[in-house]
């Protein structure tokens, strides 16, 4: 049973670090499209 809520426990902790990881990425790529189409307006 403490195996079992182990392994849920770090597969949850392993998703949010990916997702935070996902997010920063997406926020990046945001700000770079932004920042690129600036100069041309």
């Amino acid at each position: 049973m403490a195996a079992e809520l182990i392994a849920v426990f770090d597969g949850a902790a392993k998703a949010v670090v990916g997702n935070r990881l996902l997010m920063t990425n997406i926020k990046a790529v945001i700000n770079f499209i932004v920042f690129s189409f600036i100069p041309l307006v």
